[in-house]
Formats: C-alpha cells, structure tokens, sequence
C-alpha cells in the first residue's frame, strides 16, 4: 500500500467515530500492512492494536447500515 490513508493524511487525523465504512476499510488495510512489514515486536503489537480498533469500528458501522 502506497501512502497514507484518507483518516491518516489530514491533520489531526479524521477519528474512529467520524469515519465513513470505507475510510475505515483503508485504514484498516494500512494497519495489516504495517503489521506485516513491521521491523520489531512493539511497532507490530501497535499497529495490530490500531488494526482492531478499525475492525471493530467497521462491525460497528455495518451494524448501522444493516439496521
């Protein structure tokens, strides 16, 4: 993945909470990406965190959209 996501390049970054279904997928994506290619333990366990905070933000918002 090239660049930083929609959520992540804006100053201050866009929130969890304000983020559409598809700015989460991106983010979430970028956090796998990291985790993959992260040099070390901490930076992995960090970006895996991020990770799952996006997925369950993105359970979240299908639950909205299914309701």
């Amino acid at each position: 993945m090239s660049g930083l996501p929609p959520s992540l390049a804006t100053s201050p970054n866009i929130d969890f909470a304000n983020q559409t279904l598809e700015q989460l997928e991106a983010e979430r994506d970028y956090w796998a990406n990291e985790v993959a290619t992260a040099p070390g333990f901490a930076s992995a366990k960090a970006a895996d965190d991020f990770r799952r905070i996006c997925e369950g933000w993105i359970a979240r918002r299908k639950r909205e959209q299914a309701a």
